[in-house]
């Protein structure tokens, strides 16, 4: 039979183990998202490279630097 001491034992490492796989999972989450995040900025700096190579001044116009340049810097400073 099991102890109390030792039962005890048992569901507090339970719980450490749920709230550490519950962390984990967090973090899986928040870098599959700033994954997306870089993808989604190299296909749109594509698109704009693509644009100013055949000419297309209405794609290349509604590219906006700004956005672009404060996406960098926030994934250079690991935000």
């Amino acid at each position: 039979m099991i102890d109390v001491a030792e039962r005890d034992e048992r569901v507090g490492e339970g719980q450490h183990k749920a709230r550490e796989c519950s962390m984990l999972m967090s973090k899986k989450q928040s870098m599959m998202a700033k994954q997306v995040e870089k993808e989604s900025l190299v296909h749109d700096f594509m698109v704009f490279l693509e644009a100013i190579e055949n000419g297309d001044l209405h794609i290349a116009r509604n590219f906006d630097e700004k956005a672009m340049m404060i996406s960098v810097m926030r994934m250079m400073n690991c935000d």
